[in-house]
């Protein structure tokens, strides 16, 4: 498997910031088979939470997983 192949085949993170965020993320999520990941304090129902956005979204790129940031 190529470096190309191996990222596509990984599933896209939908990061959302805030509670308008989060609900256009649920919008989505299941339409491109995405997880969810939001801010702890305003988007505490996601797939998985974050308090630091800048670090979190560091290890999401670093593992090479699609990002798609709703702002």
């Amino acid at each position: 498997m190529d470096q190309l192949t191996q990222y596509i085949a990984q599933r896209p993170v939908i990061i959302c910031l805030s509670e308008t965020g989060f609900k256009l993320a649920k919008r989505f999520a299941d339409v491109i088979g995405a997880d969810i990941h939001g801010h702890a304090l305003r988007c505490p129902d996601a797939d998985q939470t974050f308090v630091k956005a800048r670090s979190h979204i560091a290890c999401i790129f670093n593992a090479g997983r699609p990002i798609i940031g709703v702002c």
